[in-house]
This record gives structure tokens, C-alpha cells and sequence, in this order.
């Protein structure tokens, strides 16, 4: 493979290797922002998942409005194959990312 272990990400290896990407891995930008950026993304999402368990429910739809622009703001940030391993990660199917984002996702993998 390349110098950087993808033995860790296995999903991604395995897409890595199906579309014959072996020898450019190390070359893939896999997430297209720098570390601050990154912080204050989690940061943002972190308040947004306290604000889902809110029981004022005007609380609730600007959750669900901001968390859909979250989506698409750092989804759009994100290369598929990273998605991918992601997804995988916390047992997520693509049915499930449309039940979750069922007024954003067509098929479960919108940028792939």
C-alpha cells in the first residue's frame, strides 16, 4: 500500500484499493480543514446533540435546522471515502443516514 497504515480503516483501505487508488492514497485529502476548524465543528455539534434532549420544542427545530446545515457544511468537507470508514465506524448503514437526514440525503451517500 502507501507509507501511511490503513490497516486501522479498513473500509477505506478496501475502497482505496477497489478503484485501484493503492499508489496516490498518501495523496487524498480526507478532510479539507485544518485543526481549529475541526474543533469548533465538534464543538458546534457537541451543543447541538444537548440541545436534541431539550424539551422546549422551539429548542428542538433550531436543532434539527442547525444540525441539517452542520451536515452539509462539514459533509461537503469530508472526502467518501473518510465518510465511508466513518459510517462504518458507528454502525450506520446508508438507510440510516437517510432516516436521519431524510430532507438532505437521497440515497445515503450524497457526495460518493
Amino acid at each position: 500500500m502507501s507509507k501511511f497504515d490503513f490497516s486501522k480503516y479498513l473500509v477505506a483501505q478496501e475502497l482505496i484499493e477497489s478503484v485501484g487508488l493503492t499508489n496516490e492514497a498518501e495523496r487524498i485529502t480526507f478532510l479539507q480543514m485544518d485543526r481549529e476548524e475541526a474543533a469548533v465543528e465538534l464543538a458546534t455539534l457537541s451543543l447541538l446533540i444537548e440541545g436534541t434532549i431539550s424539551n422546549d420544542i422551539s429548542m428542538r427545530r433550531t436543532v434539527n435546522e442547525e444540525s441539517d446545515k452542520a451536515y452539509n457544511r462539514i459533509g461537503g468537507r469530508i472526502h467518501a471515502f473518510a465518510k465511508s470508514e466513518a459510517r462504518s465506524a458507528c454502525g450506520l448503514s446508508d438507510e440510516d443516514v437517510v432516516r436521519l437526514y431524510k430532507n438532505i440525503e437521497l440515497g445515503g451517500s450524497r457526495y460518493m
